[in-house]
């Protein structure tokens, strides 16, 4: 199931939005309200040009800048967030 919709969104221009791993010990003991679950609040860009299925059943997801994937960053799909839009349709 997962191969077919990667099939169907192969030339997708995705948004992704990487998740922070863990809060320091002063950030959880402080708890700030402010503080983002996430890495950086802008997003990146990126084709899915790779993956892998892992034994725990996460995803590998490899995405790349453009679609050669000359540079190509690995991230778990359960880490992260995909956003897709019908304004990406270009690379910037």
């Amino acid at each position: 199931m997962f191969k077919e919709w990667l099939e169907v969104h192969k030339d997708d221009y995705f948004r992704y939005w990487v998740h922070k791993i863990m809060f320091t010990p002063y950030e959880i003991e402080q708890k700030f309200e402010d503080e983002s679950c996430l890495e950086d609040i802008t997003c990146s860009f990126g084709y899915i040009v790779d993956h892998v299925v892992l034994p725990d059943n996460d995803i590998l997801l490899g995405l790349s800048e453009n679609k050669d994937g000359n540079y190509i960053s690995y991230y778990k799909l359960s880490a992260i967030d995909l956003a897709l839009s019908n304004n990406d349709d270009e690379e910037e």
